[in-house]
């Protein structure tokens, strides 16, 4: 929208200026510039009465050299172009600022920012399924080789050690915990085949 007000601007200067070499080719960087404050101040008159507009009250407005209304912000005297310092004044809802904004948005685009709505979708999919199908292999061979090995037991029968006296034993408690069964020493143990 932009180069298309700097069109309209250098075919009315060439219209005026009859005598002098007339411009052509792209517009300039200068022009464009020029377009686009010529914009924004359009855009400004028609949403805007003055810079005591009520929606503009509770701001800190005021008019540039230009014409344009801009808001002195926190950061004024910092060094940086006048634009970041002291933004201009623009409706949200107006139609201009609307195609502005897109017009910036596909430039955007166009640099290389991808959509992620227009992300390749079935390229996702086959890499959440192939992860998927890593993970469920990976917890099936844990359980089949790791689990496996921890569960097997000796295949020899146990073997029951014989007590004999002034051996230090643990009591067992069912409603205890192993690591608080008391310890005890064995004075009395009758043996096997013995009656007490």
């Amino acid at each position: 929208m932009t180069r298309m007000v700097a069109w309209i601007k250098r075919f009315i200067y060439n219209c005026k200026k009859t005598n002098h070499v007339k411009l052509t080719g792209e517009p300039t960087a200068l022009e464009i510039h020029a377009a686009e404050k010529n914009l924004l101040k359009l855009v400004q008159r028609e949403s805007f009465t003055s810079k005591e507009d009520k929606r503009l009250a509770a701001l800190d407005v005021y008019e540039d050299e230009q014409g344009l209304l801009r808001l002195k912000t926190k950061v004024v005297f910092k060094r940086d172009t006048e634009d970041f310092r002291c933004p201009v004044i623009l409706p949200s809802d107006h139609v201009v600022v609307k195609r502005l904004i897109r017009g910036e948005h596909q430039n955007v685009k166009e640099i290389g920012t991808p959509y992620f709505d227009v992300v390749d979708n079935t390229r996702l999919n086959k890499r959440l399924k192939h992860r998927q199908k890593l993970i469920a292999d990976l917890r099936a061979r844990f359980r089949s080789e790791y689990l496996g090995l921890l569960i097997q037991r000796p295949q020899h029968k146990k073997w029951k050690s014989q007590i004999s006296i002034g051996d230090i034993v643990l009591i067992g408690c069912d409603n205890v915990k192993r690591m608080d069964w008391p310890l005890g020493s064995d004075r009395n143990h009758p043996r096997e085949g013995q009656r007490q």
